[in-house]
């Protein structure tokens, strides 16, 4: 839901999809003519959901941490005072080459996801 509305998570929260196996890190590149090669560190959702517009008071009522975060986010920008930001690659995928730009100023430049044992 959090990436649905959103776009991107901060690094403990995609840390923690990662973990509850909800999505999978992946790497995003789109070459930006005079600006370069940006490359993102994205993810890759695994199971994804959508919240329908009128239903939001019933995604309020979910216990789960990751919902009630997203819940309180829907009222704010996620991204306001976000230093290093998560993306999802689909997310990326929509944006035209000027927004790519300015999300990766923002976007984390590295984090890392151990496999599971």
């Amino acid at each position: 839901m959090n990436l649905h509305l959103h776009g991107c998570v901060d690094v403990d929260a995609a840390n923690r999809l990662c973990d509850l196996q909800l999505a999978a890190p992946t790497t995003f590149t789109r070459r930006v003519p005079g600006v370069g090669l940006l490359a993102f560190e994205a993810l890759e959702l695994e199971l994804s959901g959508y919240l329908e517009i009128g239903r939001i008071d019933q995604g309020r009522a979910i216990r789960h941490r990751f919902v009630q975060v997203a819940c309180a986010r829907m009222a704010t920008d996620q991204c306001a005072g976000g230093a290093e930001l998560v993306f999802e690659s689909s997310y990326l995928e929509g944006l035209n080459l000027a927004v790519l730009v300015e999300k990766h100023k923002i976007a984390a430049e590295a984090w890392l996801r151990l496999p599971r044992s």
